[in-house]
């Protein structure tokens, strides 16, 4: 068993808190983008091989429930940009999906990441550093424990489950809310963020708090842990003893 979130990350040591900036980064606008000042943006920066129809779909259906939204995706190919727009426009919404350039600078993107309100989740492979950057930037993000989209197994992997593990690691009761075992609760979730402000609010700050205190962004505790554990998986074989569960040892390992 891995300490805390099995998916170990160096965020922290890249964008130090409180700031969470790279120097020299200059603060990014909306307007720089094309995104509405007043609107609230659902914002999802997985490559689009990620975006299954069903994902994009439940995506619209947030967007139609969710007056003066808009949905922000990363532009990785102009071939499913324009696939996506076409499909959008079925529903009357492509005015209301738009699409971020890449940017060579890791440290801009990640700076443009706090410009969305809510990250939504991919399901059946879910975002990992897309991941790592919504929460480290303060935002909610929408994600499934494995299950939204069918309840065979082959979809419960681990990598839709990057997410999940994260917020489980952070915050239990942010796991609670944020944490969704079927589509519609995926956007029932999404949809109540942007609509209920208090709920949306609590949320946040719960995610802000968690920062400060969370071992999923500790990589320096999360090597020492897991140099433990491989070490009393050595000891065990030295012994001679059978293979057996380790449990991830207590954060005060030094």
């Amino acid at each position: 068993h891995l300490p805390g979130s099995f998916f170990p990350n160096s965020v922290a040591s890249h964008y130090p808190l409180p700031d969470r900036t790279a120097p020299g980064v200059p603060t990014q606008q909306r307007a720089e983008y094309d995104l509405p000042e007043d609107a609230f943006v659902f914002a999802s920066f997985s490559r689009s091989l990620k975006l299954e129809p069903h994902v994009f779909t439940a995506w619209l259906r947030i967007l139609l429930r969710v007056p003066d939204s808009v949905l922000w995706l990363l532009q990785d190919d102009h071939r499913p940009q324009n696939q996506l727009l076409q499909y959008a426009a079925t529903a009357g919404l492509a005015d209301r999906v738009i699409f971020a350039p890449s940017i060579a600078s890791p440290d801009v993107h990640f700076a443009r990441v706090s410009l969305a309100d809510v990250v939504l989740d991919t399901l059946v492979f879910g975002g990992h550093t897309n991941s790592v950057d919504a929460l480290w930037s303060g935002l909610p993000l929408v994600t499934c424990a494995g299950r939204c989209v069918a309840p065979v197994r082959k979809y419960e992997t681990m990598g839709s489950r990057v997410a999940a593990s994260l917020l489980s690691a952070m915050d239990p009761t942010l796991a609670g809310d944020l944490v969704v075992e079927s589509l519609s609760e995926y956007e029932d979730v999404a949809v109540r963020l942007a609509l209920d402000q208090p709920f949306y609010q609590n949320v946040r700050q719960r995610v802000l708090s968690s920062l400060e205190t969370s071992t999923s962004f500790d990589i320096a505790d999360y090597t020492r842990r897991f140099q433990d554990a491989l070490f009393r998986a050595w000891d065990r074989y030295v012994q001679g003893l059978a293979p057996d569960h380790i449990p991830p040892p207590s954060p005060e390992v030094s």
